[in-house]
């Protein structure tokens, strides 16, 4: 049976009209758009940015290259990148003690693990966002340029893992710690070591150097081994877990689990040493113009054969015909030259974007490469540096080399000038059959 409802009083307020309740935001989306998060993610990105930005040039040419990429990603997002989420984490894990409501999160319903992956995810996802959004910029910057190889999507990815052990071991040390200067001290302190610890010599600060995240790569020619990654995944994300499960899990024991997989993994990189690297074939194997004389340079930097074909092409056209020239250029880092090669110069600092960025001074490296430097000091040897410091002149003239020519170097520069090409090969043939370092005093003069 249907109940009457009884009228409202005379003069009492009508209900309001029943509708949608709005929809609870949830607390992650809360965090995330509000705090340092955001900020901190703001200023990883511009540590990459800025790093990136600075080394666009032909000293360093990253965008020729995915290693040089790599590298430079890694100092941008890590070196520089990790103090800083480290700071923010330490500043996000002492908001409660500054707001006083330490108590009033510990009689929440949700446990103390929950609560605590919500609170540290703006200082982890925050910087590791912007990490891969640099790691986009690198990759959409080297692609039109790279002439070999792909990214290197596992230095990322590592990189990534670092960052959020940062930004967890940060935001404990927060709750741990009630100093206001704490972020800013810690974070100063981390970069201090970061690069304190970076060691390319021998020895057991070397094999330590091995468990630094921000370690300097050198990936010139070379890719990781495959177990690389996942020793470097479970060093960095085992110190991070470890942290985190001490800190806010209900059992604690259950911080053997990441601190095993933190040993093995650091245990694995300490063994391996530089064997995380190995020469990939490629990036370094020979690519070569067919040409007379071949110009062959490793695969990673074919894009540039033809920039190297008309560089060259004027010191080719005096040597050519000449008895003990060259009959190959290569582009040999390190090895032994065989009969009839010689040696470019180094392309590390000449190339810029996928062309030379000074063509006359690459020429003129090259030919220095062909004569070579002698550690001698035989009667003779300063007379031979004249004649060949004139002959490298001629061969490949450097508008804006630095160096003044000695009076010496200028005759015979003049003397080369003057001759006929008839002139100029017989005299080539025997200054190329000399040997200056074993006999300088015989090295022909023009």
């Amino acid at each position: 049976m249907s109940t009457l409802k009884s009228p409202a009083p005379p003069g009492a307020a009508a209900p309001p009209p029943a509708g949608p309740r709005p929809p609870r935001s949830h607390p992650l989306r809360a965090e995330l758009l509000r705090g340092i998060g955001p900020w901190a993610g703001a200023a990883v990105a511009l540590a990459v940015g800025l790093t990136l930005y600075e080394k666009a040039d032909s000293t360093t040419d990253w965008q020729s290259r995915w290693s040089a990429g790599a590298e430079l990603l890694r100092i941008g997002s890590v070196q520089f990148g990790g103090p800083i989420v480290l700071a923010a984490g330490v500043w996000q894990g002492g908001r409660e003690r500054r707001r006083g409501t330490l108590d009033l999160r510990a009689g929440a319903a949700r446990g103390p693990l929950r609560q605590t992956l919500v609170a540290v995810a703006p200082v982890v996802l925050w910087p590791v966002a912007a990490q891969l959004l640099g790691a986009l910029a690198m990759v959409l910057a080297i692609r039109p340029y790279a002439g070999a190889g792909s990214p290197y999507g596992s230095v990322v990815v590592t990189d990534a893992v670092a960052l959020m052990s940062f930004g967890v071991v940060g935001f404990v040390i927060g709750r741990l710690v009630p100093w206001r200067l704490a972020p800013p001290l810690l974070g100063i302190a981390a970069w201090v070591a970061l690069i304190g610890f970076q060691y390319n010599g021998g020895g057991g600060a070397a094999v330590l150097s091995l468990l630094n995240p921000a370690d300097q790569l050198d990936l010139y020619g070379r890719v990781p081994v495959w177990w690389s990654a996942p020793a470097a995944l479970l060093w960095t994300g085992g110190v991070g877990g470890t942290v985190l499960l001490l800190y806010a899990a209900r059992r604690r024991a259950l911080a053997l689990v990441p601190l095993a997989a933190a040993v093995l993994g650091a245990a694995v990189l300490m063994n391996t040493g530089d064997g995380l690297w190995r020469d990939s074939p490629a990036l370094t194997r020979q690519v070569c113009t067919g040409k007379d004389p071949e110009i062959c340079v490793e695969a990673q930097n074919r894009r540039l054969l033809p920039e190297l074909t008309a560089a060259l092409s004027g010191m080719h056209g005096k040597l050519r015909g000449v008895p003990g020239a060259p009959e190959r250029w290569v582009e040999l880092p390190e090895g032994v030259l065989m009969p009839g090669e010689a040696r470019l110069s180094p392309l590390g600092w000449e190339a810029f974007r996928g062309r030379l960025a000074e063509p006359e001074r690459y020429a003129y490296g090259s030919v220095t490469e062909l004569f070579g430097l002698c550690s001698t000091e035989r009667p003779g040897w300063e007379r031979a540096v004249d004649i060949t410091q004139a002959v490298s002149d001629w061969l490949a003239p450097y508008t804006h080399n630095w160096y003044e020519p000695s009076p010496g170097t200028q005759r015979h520069l003049t003397r080369l000038k003057a001759m006929t090409p008839a002139e100029s090969r017989a005299y080539l043939t025997r200054l190329l059959a000399s040997d200056r370092c074993k006999a300088p005093e015989a090295v022909p003069a023009p």
